[in-house]
């Protein structure tokens, strides 16, 4: 997952959770965190658009994790991201990626 992302200083993460992890160590770590609690993962993307900016693109979209994390049940969570991917030696790659669940309920409409 890490060749995913640009070899920049500057290149971040932030989790589904909301932590903030900059640079390629600390978006190691947050991975490899998250991978070793699971036993199983598999994604769907839902939608994804795609817009022009600078010299890379803005995405947005929306994935539906199928998940089995070690020693509980399996489940499945929804996140909505956005990432800005730029070309680095002919490969895309992110500069930035943020993940995160959606709210369940709307505060504004309650």
């Amino acid at each position: 997952m890490l060749n995913c992302f640009s070899r920049s200083p500057d290149a971040f993460f932030i989790s589904p959770g909301g932590s903030l992890n900059k640079g390629k160590q600390a978006i190691r770590k947050i991975y490899d965190n998250f991978f070793s609690g699971l036993e199983t993962i598999r994604g769907e993307v839902q939608e994804v658009a795609y817009q022009p900016a600078g010299d890379g693109v803005i995405a947005v979209g929306t994935v539906i994790f199928y998940r089995k994390p070690r020693g509980a049940a399996s489940d499945q969570k929804t996140v909505i991201w956005t990432d800005y991917r730029q070309k680095e030696d002919g490969k895309w790659v992110y500069l930035f990626r943020h993940a995160h669940w959606p709210l369940q309920h709307s505060v504004l409409g309650s």
